[in-house]
């Protein structure tokens, strides 16, 4: 291999870099970045036109190699080197982040994952709704490892954050997301005047907490908190709906099943948090679109099904004599979330009307008749559905954790599971 088509990301990044965080440091090495196809972007310094390096990714978005360009400099190479070994390979300790979360009841206590993560409630003076269901806050405070470099420790903030929020959106009722960083406006009644007029105001979503000093070194120390109440696992993923003076709950078997998740394979990690996205932005979206909700729980379990496997096409008819994605979605729902409510026939239409709504030929009573609830056939059929569907993907979620992890045992210390030897 000659020294121009020499693979630089071997020679920059080793085998145990990550590519996300490799990409940062060189993008802010060089300065400038564009596509010139989906699969190339070449990097240049600020105020040149000539290429400094390239990086290739394949079809599934994976960095699979860099090469050399016309003004890459031998100092950039040992540069971007030992940046590498400084912000990505050597690290500055563990710190403790957090971010804000939310979820639709309160939250009194706390619930911590050995020395990883743990949620608890926000200072006694912090910001809280008015109302029992709204957007109740909770602290969800993680275990990161440090970096001299700002912009990769960002990354791994935001990263982290980001996988917590969805492992427990799929596992905790009545869990939300944080605000993020792409916060909307939106129109909102403010108060109404001495006539009873509303007064309307054009707000962006934001929450601030009192200041404390952060990152730390360690979580926030609990003594004087009360552990978050368990109910069993039969019950809590059986349940459906919020009671008057509900607080937040878990399930007995919530440490059994995030030491699953930290034993999957990275590939089935990245499958369960696709699946769980899905399953929370449909309760995020149920407002906006019913009908976009209901699709989103089929991709929910889409995320999960295994690749079909791909027979000849038959000569005559030119069709792969293997089973179809309708049946494929039925064989999955019938293997990890069986019920009686739920027939074969039901799962059939199930994907039979995630099928009409995907293609643009149905839409949901709902978003048809926005504020009609009248009990008519097409009202009601939909709305089992929609109940169904949830229901299905709720337990789907679990049950697929709960196969494709580690054998796990639980010792006495309440949060800490641990891998059968």
């Amino acid at each position: 291999m000659s020294k121009d088509q020499e693979n630089l990301l071997r020679v920059i990044g080793g085998p145990n870099v990550d590519h996300a965080e490799l990409v940062q440091l060189i993008q802010f090495h060089f300065g400038q970045a564009h596509a010139i196809t989906p699969r190339r972007v070449e990097y240049h310094r600020n105020g040149e036109i000539a290429t400094a390096l390239t990086l290739v990714y394949n079809k599934r978005g994976t960095l699979t190699s860099i090469e050399r360009g016309s003004s890459l400099r031998n100092e950039d190479i040992s540069e971007l080197k030992q940046k590498v070994n400084a912000c990505l390979v050597e690290t500055t300790g563990d710190i403790v982040e957090r971010v804000v979360v939310f979820a639709a009841v309160p939250s009194e206590g706390y619930f911590r994952y050995r020395e990883a993560f743990q949620l608890l409630p926000v200072p006694a003076n912090a910001p809280r709704p008015n109302t029992t269901v709204g957007d109740h806050p909770l602290l969800l405070e993680f275990r990161v490892r440090g970096s001299a470099d700002h912009m990769v420790q960002v990354l791994r903030r935001t990263r982290k954050a980001r996988e917590l929020e969805l492992l427990c959106g799929a596992l905790i009722s009545h869990f939300q997301w944080s605000i993020g960083s792409s916060a909307g406006y939106h129109w909102v009644l403010e108060s109404t005047d001495a006539l009873q007029r509303p007064i309307c105001r054009y707000l962006q979503e934001f929450y601030w907490l009192p200041e404390d000093p952060w990152p730390r070194t360690e979580l926030a120390l609990v003594e004087n908190i009360s552990p978050m109440p368990v109910v069993s696992a039969a019950q809590y993923y059986t349940s459906r709906g919020i009671t008057a003076g509900q607080f937040l709950t878990l399930p007995d078997n919530f440490s059994v099943l995030i030491s699953k998740f930290r034993s999957l394979s990275l590939a089935d990690r990245d499958k369960f948090l696709r699946a769980s996205y899905w399953f929370v932005h449909s309760t995020r979206v149920f407002t906006l679109s019913q009908s976009a909700s209901f699709t989103a729980l089929a991709s929910a379990i889409e995320a999960l099904m295994p690749e079909p496997v791909r027979a000849p096409a038959c000569s005559a008819c030119r069709r792969s004599p293997g089973p179809g994605p309708t049946l494929l979605f039925s064989a999955f729902i019938e293997k990890y979330a069986p019920s009686p409510a739920a027939s074969a026939e039901d799962r059939r239409s199930l994907y039979d009307l995630r099928s009409a709504l995907s293609h643009g030929g149905k839409l949901l009573h709902g978003d048809h008749l926005a504020w009609s609830i009248a009990l008519t056939p097409g009202y009601i059929d939909q709305r089992k559905s929609m109940t169904v569907m949830w229901q299905t993907v709720r337990i789907a979620l679990v049950k697929w954790l709960e196969e494709k992890g580690s054998s796990i045992k639980v010792n006495s210390d309440r949060g800490a599971a641990v891998p059968h030897a």
